[in-house]
């Protein structure tokens, strides 16, 4: 280990042997010493061998950028780098390339080694350096574990991503999908699955079905945001929706519907007068029928229909006449016109209405 500021001195010549001797051993062991040389070059390289630290002096001459730290028991080297960046191509149209990560492989039955990325979280105050820990464990077979080891309290054959929490709250989340900037009211994220075809190659699979989060209104800050949970499933190579629940918790079985199922609340729709709601479409003449219950709070009048392919029969009317088939004044009108049922209100001021419908055969809820 040596330094020397590279300046050969006009000497008698066993000293400038010595001198030159002095330089070599600097180059050969770059400039290796306890402390930063005290003649230093834009863009010179020197270890501290105090910290295991290789540096680069930049080219301003005025500062050490640590290249590597050197486990020198170990034998290994880590990277002190904060930005992993491979070179930027130029020209037209030219591809990237590639940046690969990799740990390094076993023989014979040995398993691969691991690529685990470790953090540090923030401590007590104080100048006490805080300890890292593993916050991605990559193993050979593929397998992703966040804040999580395969095999703690986790089968190591049952999964290909665990995540695990330590947060001691009630309630939080564990995972956030993450939409910005896009005002599309109605867009939808979703988490989907998909099976690879028996016998077939990387590119040939199909979709399975999605769970799906969609935004349901305009979210502005302060807005009154609102969403929808839907569910699909595969049918013959078709994904087709098959439950929604909107943001009132009201459910829908085979697409989207109105109507309260589970939680007790009464969801309602307003509409004021003369105003008309498709309620559903049959895909085809034998589509096959449903009830429809129709509740209207303010007044708590409700009603029954056995609805269908150009039918809208009223079953039971628990007020006077208030409900009706037709498109007729004063009244609540279910219609019925080919493949579409649709409610209208005739009532002659703006009302809120509850709507159910339990379907048989291939009706399609409207939203």
């Amino acid at each position: 280990m040596a330094q020397h500021d590279y300046v050969i001195d006009n000497q008698a010549f066993p000293a400038t042997r010595a001198d030159l001797n002095s330089v070599l051993q600097a180059i050969v062991s770059n400039n290796s010493g306890s402390s930063a040389p005290s003649t230093t070059f834009a863009n010179q390289i020197w270890y501290d061998s105090s910290a295991n630290i290789l540096y680069i002096r930049n080219e301003d001459n005025d500062a050490n950028i640590p290249l590597l730290q050197l486990d020198q028991s170990g034998d290994v080297a880590a990277t002190l780098a904060t930005i992993i960046d491979v070179l930027d191509k130029s020209g037209t149209n030219q591809a990237g390339t590639d940046l690969t990560i990799r740990a390094g492989a076993g023989t014979g039955t040995g398993a691969g080694g691991k690529i685990i990325l470790q953090t540090a979280d923030g401590g007590s105050s104080g100048s006490s350096v805080n300890p890292h820990a593993t916050a991605v464990t990559i193993l050979d077979d593929s397998k992703v574990g966040i804040g999580s080891t395969f095999g703690e309290n986790i089968a190591s054959s049952a999964n290909k991503l665990a995540v695990r929490s330590d947060i001691g709250t009630t309630h939080y989340n564990i995972m956030n999908v993450w939409e910005h900037e896009n005002t599309t009211t109605g867009i939808e994220q979703r988490i989907g699955w998909a099976f690879g075809d028996d016998g077939g190659g990387e590119s040939s699979f199909g979709i399975a079905g999605y769970i799906g989060m969609e935004k349901a209104n305009s979210w502005n800050v302060d807005s009154a945001r609102s969403s929808s949970l839907t569910f699909a499933t595969a049918i013959a190579s078709s994904v087709v929706e098959r439950m929604t629940i909107d943001s009132v918790g009201s459910i829908g079985i085979v697409g989207r519907a109105f109507g309260l199922i589970s939680n007790g609340s009464q969801p309602t729709t307003t509409l004021a007068d003369d105003a008309t709601l498709n309620l559903a479409v049959s895909g085809t003449a034998t589509a096959g029928g449903g009830l429809l219950c129709i509740y209207e709070p303010s007044s708590g009048d409700n009603a029954i229909y056995h609805v269908g392919y150009n039918r809208a029969n009223l079953i039971s009317d628990s007020s006077t006449s208030n409900f009706t088939t037709g498109d007729t004044d004063g009244k609540n009108c279910v219609i019925a016109n080919n493949h579409t049922i649709t409610f209208k209100n005739r009532t002659g001021s703006s009302r809120g209405y509850v709507f159910n419908l339990f379907i048989a055969g291939g009706f399609n809820y409207n939203q």
